[in-house]
């Protein structure tokens, strides 16, 4: 008998369910939240949690300093692409693959140029995530402080092989000084060296 009581206990709670998953849906206004250009110092307060915290057209934005309120970027009808709810990510109308309003997950050519510059800021925002969220032919890299669209460098392989090294480098993680072929003058080559890559001049094949 008392297991027959439970059963009314649970259609409530599934028809809760369903009438906040539908009110969450329905606040969900169109248009996407433009990017997040401003890096964050200090976390702040929230000012929304969803779009139907905030006024007019609004939407409510995820980004790195919290919750925002932000006028939409707009959409045509035969271009809506939904925002996506991540501080790391921003959606491009455009580099769509047309079916749900996802970028292509798409490697361009070219490697990312070197840097050698340490950033100072803990966790860094990234700017994108990929190479389909780059215009044209930029690529997504890791920049100086996080990851960003740059423009690629031809990754050029050069003529002849590597010497061979016999020497154990003493150093935990030597840095490199180049990665590819392409970075190195004249027809010398990005080799492992004693400690780390650098570019040496290779042995005829």
């Amino acid at each position: 008998m008392k297991s027959s009581g439970l059963f009314p206990l649970a259609v409530i709670l599934a028809l809760g369910t369903l009438q906040v998953s539908w009110a969450q849906k329905a606040s969900q206004r169109p248009g996407t939240c433009p990017p997040d250009n401003i890096r964050c110092i200090q976390a702040e307060a929230d000012q929304c949690q969803d779009d139907s915290n905030c006024p007019g057209n609004q939407k409510c934005c995820h980004y790195q300093c919290g919750m925002k309120c932000k006028d939409p970027q707009g959409t045509t009808d035969s271009q809506k692409v939904k925002a996506v709810q991540d501080p790391l990510v921003t959606v491009w109308p455009g580099i769509t693959d047309g079916k749900k309003g996802q970028s292509k997950d798409v490697v361009k050519k070219g490697s990312c140029p070197v840097v050698n510059i340490r950033c100072a800021m803990l966790n860094p925002p990234n700017h994108c995530l990929k190479d389909s969220e780059c215009p044209a032919e930029k690529k997504c890299c890791e920049g100086a402080c996080g990851k960003a669209c740059v423009t690629p460098e031809n990754n050029v392989v050069k003529k002849g092989s590597c010497p061979v090294v016999n020497i154990r480098c003493a150093m935990l993680n030597p840095p490199n000084r180049c990665l590819t072929d392409s970075e190195c003058p004249a027809e010398k080559k990005c080799c492992e060296g004693g400690c780390g890559k650098d570019c040496v001049t290779p042995e005829k094949n």
